[in-house]
């Protein structure tokens, strides 16, 4: 542990660094303690970035680093994509660690290291010292959030609140409570949606309803480009789902990639499963063994990280039968119905499906075969578009809603 007034100068000037970094368009993408260079008067020099993102990640698709300060964006390889905000979380950490003399988080080996990053919060640091104030204990809290969104935006926002308190603390000896994040530009993420209250409004009440009866639905959300159809679906969701959800996204150029959205929603899924404890997790992994009955191969390929939970699936042959395809798809269903429960409906999100992949397609209509209870399927389609393809049909035992 350090006392807090050097504490407050070497923390102040390692944001300064990296925010030069940053504004100059250079991340990081692996920052620890050994990457950051105390010199003269507390100055600080930041060493060892990496100019292409790609040498982070190892060929097996694992995080290269020190897990204690990889983001969980990082680590969760469904969640967002990393960004300076992932160097801010690192900087955090080290700082955690600079000012109490522990880790935010310790972890045992890879699967502990994904549930603790997925859903375990670091202790405040003004619970683990009490001599730490509250204000600094919040820019911590703050940095190290586990959303990218509710984490400072930027790391010269970072180092003004560091600022801040550095000269409060070497004039007063005391650190009056404030609002971190202040500096913070408002990003895209962030801002309210305007102009979208009908649908919004739409999309909560149609929520709401399913808390109450477990029909499966549908919602198609017909649109041009640019008019926000994602940013209003996953808005909402993130305010208003009461259980779990996943978003998938379809890509033109990766028509000839197989499963590609379902890789998304399957794997988001698995995160979420893995951000539970060991002991909740044994009741979803016996009831996802029951269901698939054997099968899962496919499954297992589609989300890798689901075998830190099921253990080791058999890998699926290279031309599997069409029975055989039909056994592994419908154990993909069955494994998403582990997620839908009464009160908790599952929302999956199916972004840009006129560009849905052949295999997509199948595995789509498999699920709308049977659809189960407590369900929502949300359809965005492009309609400035002369190709793709059209919207799934839809099997009368799904109620459907059109935006």
């Amino acid at each position: 542990p350090l006392a807090l007034a050097p504490f407050l100068d070497i923390a102040m000037n390692a944001a300064n660094a990296l925010a030069l970094a940053h504004e100059c368009n250079v991340l990081h993408g692996a920052l620890q303690p050994a990457h950051v260079c105390l010199q003269g008067n507390q100055r600080v020099r930041l060493s060892c970035f990496r100019a292409d993102p790609a040498q982070l990640i190892s060929e097996q698709g694992t995080p290269l680093g020190n897990w204690a300060y990889l983001a969980p964006e990082q680590v969760c390889p469904h969640g967002s994509s990393s960004d300076r905000r992932s160097d801010i979380y690192a900087l955090g950490a080290i700082l955690y660690q600079l000012l109490l003399g522990e880790l935010p988080l310790t972890g045992r080996d890879t699967p502990h290291w994904r549930q603790l990053h997925a859903g375990v919060q670091p202790r405040a640091a003004c619970e683990v010292e009490s001599n730490v104030p509250q204000p600094l204990s919040r820019i911590l809290a703050k940095a190290l959030a586990k959303e990218p969104d509710a984490r400072y935006q930027s790391a010269r926002a970072l180092a003004i609140d560091l600022g801040h308190c550095q000269r409060q603390w070497t004039a007063t000896r005391t650190l009056p409570a404030f609002e971190p994040g202040c500096a913070d530009p408002v990003s895209p993420s962030r801002e309210r949606l305007y102009g979208r209250n009908a649908e919004q409004k739409a999309i909560t009440l149609l929520l709401r309803a399913m808390r109450r009866d477990s029909t499966p639905q549908a919602l198609l959300i017909n649109g041009p480009a640019g008019m926000g159809k994602s940013s209003l679906v996953e808005t909402t969701l993130k305010t208003c789902a009461t259980g779990h959800w996943a978003t998938g996204r379809c890509n033109s150029l990766q028509q000839a990639v197989p499963y590609g959205p379902w890789v998304e929603i399957l794997g988001a899924l698995t995160t979420q499963l893995l951000a539970k404890s060991s002991e909740d997790l044994d009741a979803p992994r016996r009831e996802i063994l029951r269901r698939i009955k054997g099968h899962g191969r496919l499954l297992g390929t589609l989300a890798p990280d689901l075998q830190l939970i099921l253990g080791p699936l058999p890998e699926l042959p290279a031309k599997p039968t069409r029975l055989a395809l039909q056994k592994e798809l419908r154990a993909i269903v069955e494994f998403l119905q582990v997620f839908s429960r009464p009160g908790h409906p599952l929302v999956l999100f199916l972004d840009d499906v006129q560009w849905a992949d052949d295999a997509s397609q199948r595995l789509l209509a498999q699920l709308l075969a049977d659809p189960p209870g407590n369900l929502l399927l949300i359809f965005a389609r492009r309609t400035d578009v002369a190709v793709g393809n059209a919207m799934p049909t839809l099997p009368a035992t799904l109620r459907s809603t059109t935006l």
